[in-house]
């Protein structure tokens, strides 16, 4: 009988951008066995933090804030020429 794999999981930050805002997500990530050194993030939360990048371009503040610690983009700084 084989060894049923225990998957090492960690709580990450992952930055979303999307129109004028910038968002902090706290997401869980899968430590894989074969290389500790760098966590991998499940389909289900890749498309999560898409959802979250909609939601960002589209403005939406309320879930925005739901998702996670959300920041506004200021002023663009202009281009030298």
């Amino acid at each position: 009988m084989a060894n049923p794999r225990v998957e090492s999981r960690q709580r990450i930050t992952q930055w979303v951008r999307g129109g004028r805002y910038a968002v902090a997500v706290d997401v869980e990530a899968v430590i894989p066995d074969e290389d500790p050194s760098e966590p991998c993030l499940t389909p289900e939360t890749v498309r999560y933090l898409e959802q979250v990048a909609d939601w960002a371009e589209a403005g939406n503040l309320e879930a925005l804030q739901q998702a996670g610690t959300v920041y506004m983009l200021m002023g663009e700084q202009p281009v030298a020429q």
